[in-house]
């Protein structure tokens, strides 16, 4: 959209009678496109002719859930720095325009991936086994057990083996939608694009040792990302005055480690506490906050009680989680 005209890969989908989609045809196109944002594009989805192509990815989102698909609702947020030196939070809730958007590149991935394995063209196949917990109805979620149903997921794989994807309810599945910014997108293109200038098309072994190398690239840089945002999360709080107080929920527990979610900032405090029960509400007051060491000292209040607990962070390993959305 930064052009008059932007060059794309196109894919024509069908869905079955089960609403599971399937590809038609694909091609190089050139598309005019209009840069709206999530919260400007809403009256665009109102209008007539979006209602029937919305209903239908709605069908399709009911069928990933009679596949079990895994659907976590967590706090999320877009941490931003202005030029100023500000550190702003923009929470991500879930909106009918973000979901629009998820399902459509859900279903462009599943039928590329379905017409992939037919063909038995090689692909960069995403695969995830299913979740160590039953997942709680989504009306009877709470913070607590999504969080647990989180820590229960397993880590995805991507190779050339297709398989289920079983957080997203999908199965085979591949990723065709973000080219520019996830390499093993750009893989796929780049076999799709052979396929259709009938070139000899990249072999399961020069597949495999790409996403060999992209794979360990990505796993650093996500870990990068998430100590980035903790990091100017934690100068943010080292900016606040003593007045200044939150909300903290003890969503999880093991052993001797507690964790609490911090909403406003989705912001996830380790601690050795020992007390309390999970879903309990504090009140929570920055003590101290020093970035460089990834540490943070609060305040804890209980909601429930008259008691203030003081409690000082005691880092320990992350262990490694996979997001199951798109």
């Amino acid at each position: 959209g930064l052009n008059d005209r932007s060059r794309a890969l196109t894919f024509e989908i069908r869905f079955d009678e089960n609403n599971m989609p399937e590809l038609i045809t694909f091609y190089p196109s050139l598309l005019a496109v209009e840069r709206r944002t999530y919260e400007n594009a809403s009256a665009i989805l109102d209008s007539p002719d979006w209602q029937s192509l919305q209903k239908q990815l709605a069908a399709f989102k009911d069928a990933r859930k009679n596949n079990n698909a895994v659907f976590i609702r967590l706090p999320e947020v877009n941490i931003f720095v202005d030029e100023g030196g500000m550190i702003h939070f923009s929470p991500c809730p879930v909106t009918p325009e973000r979901e629009f958007v998820a399902n459509c590149m859900l279903a462009a991935g599943a039928a590329v991936a379905k017409w992939a394995e037919k063909m038995e063209i090689p692909m960069p196949f995403v695969r995830q086994e299913p979740p160590d917990t039953t997942p709680v109805p989504e009306e009877e979620a709470t913070l607590c057990s999504m969080f647990a149903l989180r820590k229960s997921c397993h880590p995805g794989t991507t190779d050339t083996l297709p398989g289920l994807h079983a957080g997203l309810g999908l199965e085979p599945y591949t990723r065709v939608t973000s080219p520019l910014r996830r390499y093993a997108d750009l893989l796929a293109h780049m076999q799709l694009r052979r396929y259709l200038a009938g070139e000899e098309l990249l072999t399961s072994d020069e597949l495999t040792l790409a996403l060999k190398e992209s794979e360990a690239a990505g796993a650093v840089r996500r870990k990068l990302e998430r100590l980035v945002n903790e990091y100017w999360t934690l100068i943010y709080f080292s900016r606040m005055d003593a007045d200044f107080s939150t909300e903290a929920i003890l969503v999880h527990r093991q052993d001797d480690r507690a964790v609490f979610l911090i909403p406003e900032f989705a912001y996830e405090y380790k601690s050795r506490f020992r007390g309390g029960k999970l879903g309990d509400h504090y009140t929570a007051n920055i003590l101290s906050s020093d970035p460089a060491r990834f540490m943070l000292r609060l305040k804890l209040k209980s909601l429930s009680s008259l008691t203030d607990e003081v409690i000082e962070d005691e880092s320990y390993p992350d262990e490694p989680e996979e997001d199951v959305q798109e």
